[in-house]
Order: C-alpha cells, then structure tokens, then sequence
C-alpha cells in the first residue's frame, strides 16, 4: 500500500511541474523588463541544475530495482537508451554521474552518502552545473591511492571554484591541484599512469573516427618505434617531397602498423573468427561501383573506396545481399557454424541481433534459431549472431525468434507487449 501512494505521490508531484513548465512556456516574455529576464534566467538555470540529483536518485533506483534485467538490457545505460531515446554516451555519461553524487543505499536499503557529497550537496543547492561535477569527480577518481586523505578537501575547494569559473577553466584549475599533489613526482609515476590509461574512440557514421588516448610509457615506446619504422618521410622523387604533414605521417604509420597485425592472423579470435574486415553491399553496388557498403561496425562507405581496400594485407569478407537483406552471394576465405557463416552472420545482423542491443560482433556468439538439439541444422538460414547475454536469456524471459525474408524476427512475450508485436531486427 505504502508504494502505492508513493508511486501516487511521485506522478502528481512530476504532473505539477509538467503544469508549471506550461505555464513558463505560454509566458509572453515581450511584456517583461530587462532585469526580470535576467533574473528569470538566472533562476531557471538553477533550477534545471537543482534537477541533476533527481536524475541521480531515478537511476540509481533502476539499477537497485534490477529493471535492465527485466527487459534483458546489459546494463542500466543500454536500458537508459532504449527507453528514453537518448544517445549511448550520453546514457553513460547519466550513469557515471548518479555514481558519483547520487545518494546510495546498503543491500538493506539503509541510506549512504554520495561518494562525493559536497559535488552533491552543491548540484542539490543549484549551484554546480552537470558538467562542473564531471569536470570535479573525473579529476578526483584518477587520483592515486596514496592522497585519498585529501580528497575531500580537494572536493570542496573545487566546489568552491566552481562559483567563479566555467568547466573549462575548472579543468585547468583541477589539472593544477592535481600537479600540487604530486609537485616534484614522489607518488608512484609508473602506477598513476597504469590507472590512467584510457582510450576513447568515435567512429562517425562516414566510417571516419575521432579520439583521444592517455597512455603508459610502454605504449609511448612502442608507438615510436612504429612511427621511426613506418612513419618517416618518403625519399624525394623528382624533387617532390614527401606532401604529408608529420601527423599525416603518424596516422599512415599507425594505419600500416594495424593492417600488418591483423593480416598476420596473429590476433586473438573475436566472437570465433579471425580478426577480419568486414564489408556489406547490394548486388548492383557490386556491380557498379556505386552506393555504399556497409562495414561490420556499422559505417557507410563509399563502395569504390571500401573495394579498393581489398588490395590490404588484412582479411576481407565481402557480403551481397539481395533487396530484401537476404545473403545472396558471400565470399570465403555439424554443430560449430563455420568461420564463414559467422562472417556471413556479422555482415547480416552487424552486432547482436537482439532488439535495441549494441554488442559489436567481437562480442556475440553464433546461435541456432532452432535448436540443435531439436533439429536445427546449422546453416546460415538457421544462425544469428547474440551476445552472450541474451544467448543465455532470450528463451528464459519468453522471447521467440524466427527468419523472416533472411532476416531474425522478435516476438516479445506478453508481459513487455500484450499485442505481441513482432520486431524486424
């Protein structure tokens, strides 16, 4: 009964700041003077900040409540996507930030204070924006062990800064307390740099990508060593130098070093095969030279440019299918489906094939749609690619696939859809 009315509560509380919002939305701000603008705005900002904590509290509930499971999402940013429609790095970013200023709860529901309470307490108050916190809780999670002691007071004259200056500067003014902290290089370099290794990496939906990396004094050496090798200059020809920039060389450096490792076969099998460019086209892409592939991560290329990559030292599997998605041709190089069904898979499904699941292709593992065991011959019209995860939970939560025009088609069981809709992955 008691969730009941706290469930009632919660609706008519959320319900009054819908009316509210209306009523600032239908304000005619023509009639208002200068300073009551400002003023408004000013206030409104702080309110929007003042929400962060209840974002904080709503996803650290789902998580307590297990309810990515329920709908056999592989964690609560995942299930933040499928259900609020929002990016994935931005549902990871949501995440990352209830963890650090959220207020927990011990298996037994007793209350605990956020792991960083003055970042909370400020965000409560409205007086720190969601990217201060970020910039603040980053800088404080790679510090190392040895000056945990200080963290809180690192916290609150950050807190404190954070009245003066905007999150960029804050960035410089947390790079600078962290250099006070470790002013002539006492703490242990070699494991503070361990425990910052990090590389992030953007592919863009042309197949081009973006990045940053922090990386080991190992990963420096060996990346010179491979710029010295393949990223020097290139002797002159007729007088004409080499037209690339140094950085240009660095990319075209680290670009051959990769395709020397993956085609020397020497790689670790991803999700069963080994490490292979994967390219999708139509038939009459093939066969022109126009329109686009698609690779096995998703990107769209160019066709003439993804063909012309054939020539590599690297593996390369084309795919054609026909206009309804069916594989219609697909290039090669029992019970186990072969190697060149799971690249027949990867081109097919991309990733998972389960609704709304990003796990790449090096994640997922080849299934039968019918079971083996019950009959199911293993052929790539009876395969799709699943991650692990929902490998092992389809069936247990009531899901039920089949092949529709080559191409896996979801039943969801009547808890998640009374109707039963089926849904075209």
């Amino acid at each position: 009964m008691s969730e009941t009315v706290g469930r009632v509560d919660l609706d008519a509380l959320l319900a009054d700041a819908h009316r509210v919002v209306d009523a600032l939305q239908a304000v005619e701000l023509a009639s208002c003077g200068d300073e009551q603008v400002i003023s408004a705005l000013r206030s409104f900002e702080t309110l929007r900040r003042r929400l962060e904590p209840v974002d904080h509290a709503l996803i650290l509930d789902v998580e307590r409540r297990g309810l990515p499971g329920h709908t056999l999402s592989r964690g609560p940013a995942p299930w933040l996507r499928q259900t609020l429609t929002i990016d994935i790095h931005e549902a990871n970013a949501r995440v990352r930030a209830a963890h650090a200023a959220g207020s927990r709860r011990t298996l037994l529901g007793q209350p605990l204070p956020a792991r960083y309470p003055a970042v909370a307490a400020a965000q409560a108050d409205g007086q720190l924006a969601a990217r201060q916190a970020r910039v603040i809780t980053c800088m404080l999670d790679k510090l190392p062990d040895t000056v945990l002691e200080r963290v809180p007071e690192v916290e609150a004259a950050l807190v404190d800064s954070a009245q003066r200056y905007d999150a960029s500067a804050l960035q410089k003014l947390a790079d600078r307390h962290r250099d006070w902290l470790d002013p002539d290089g006492t703490l242990d370099d070699v494991e503070k740099r361990r425990r910052e290794r990090d590389l992030r990496f953007t592919q863009r939906p042309d197949g081009s990508c973006t990045g940053s990396f922090e990386g080991t004094a190992e990963l420096a050496e060996v990346l010179q060593v491979a710029f010295d090798s393949l990223g020097a200059p290139t002797p002159e020809t007729d007088g004409v130098k080499d037209p690339r920039s140094a950085g240009q060389r660095r990319h075209d450096a680290l670009l051959d070093a990769l395709k020397i490792t993956v085609g020397s076969g020497s790689l670790e099998k991803s999700g069963g095969v080994l490490a292979t460019i994967i390219l999708t086209m139509s038939a009459q892409d093939y066969a022109t030279g126009t329109g686009f592939a698609t690779t096995g991560h998703g990107a769209q290329v160019p066709t003439s440019e993804a063909m012309s990559w054939a020539g590599g030292d690297y593996r390369l599997f084309m795919t054609v299918l026909d206009s309804v998605q069916g594989i219609t041709a697909y290039s090669s190089t029992h019970r186990l489906f072969t190697e060149g069904q799971r690249l027949a898979f990867i081109a097919r499904d991309g990733g998972c094939a389960f609704p709304g699941c990003l796990a790449p292709p090096g994640w997922c593992q080849a299934a039968h749609i019918i079971d083996f065991i019950d009959g199911g011959p293993t052929t790539v019209a009876n395969g799709m690619l699943l991650c692990g995860f929902h490998h092992r939970e389809y069936v247990r939560q009531g899901w039920t696939v089949r092949l529709v025009d080559d191409r896996p088609e979801w039943t969801p069981p009547r808890w998640i859809d009374p109707q039963q809709k089926p849904i075209r992955t």
